[in-house]
């Protein structure tokens, strides 16, 4: 497996500690085309309406038992780790240790959307 990429820092954009790395070989071509296949298939996404009103992104939320995420007025319970989710989040807490409590994925349409 090739290193990992830092794409954002724990400096960067105002030294929040935050950190933002990629690693390119961590599924294979077809890992990660059957890993897509199931988020948009086997998730149950919605449109989610907080303190700004409606959110312009499809959301899905999973997660440990009590790991409510909340953010500008929304309260989301997490639905339960699909099996490919469960995988990938051990998977990752073998390469970096940690145990990944939770999981957001946004789809945003074509050509739009991005987190600020």
């Amino acid at each position: 497996m090739t290193e990992w990429e830092t794409l954002v820092g724990p400096a960067d954009h105002g030294g929040e500690g935050a950190s933002v790395r990629y690693l390119p070989a961590f599924l294979a071509p077809a890992e990660a085309a059957a890993l897509f296949a199931h988020c948009r298939d086997a998730l149950r996404w919605k449109t989610e309406v907080d303190d700004h009103g409606e959110q312009g992104r499809l959301s899905h939320y999973c997660g440990d038992p009590g790991a409510v995420f909340w953010f500008v007025g929304l309260a989301l319970a997490p639905a339960p780790w699909t099996p490919a989710l469960a995988a990938v989040r051990a998977r990752l807490g073998e390469l970096h240790g940690l145990r990944a409590t939770a999981c957001l994925l946004n789809q945003y349409p074509e050509g739009a959307g991005e987190i600020v």
